[in-house]
């Protein structure tokens, strides 16, 4: 299953095997989730920053007026 979401998914993306964990260690098995939170943080970091850099610097700011157009 994981592999073919993977497959299916576009834009940046990594698969990543943490050694010996189920996905039931990944919760609560600190030998096993710091591994995985520095590696989906460190992809986090570089793609969201890079993500955000790459949006028109008006959507958010439309999304917003657009909005409260609405509400009034």
């Amino acid at each position: 299953m994981s592999v073919e979401a993977f497959q299916r998914a576009i834009g940046p993306k990594e698969i990543h095997w943490i050694d010996g964990a189920s996905h039931v260690d990944l919760y609560d098995r600190k030998q096993y989730v710091d591994p995985a939170v520095e590696k989906l943080a460190g992809f986090f970091g570089e793609h969201l920053d890079h993500a955000v850099r790459a949006r028109p610097a008006t959507a958010s700011g439309d999304a917003v007026h657009r909005r409260n157009s609405i509400d009034r």
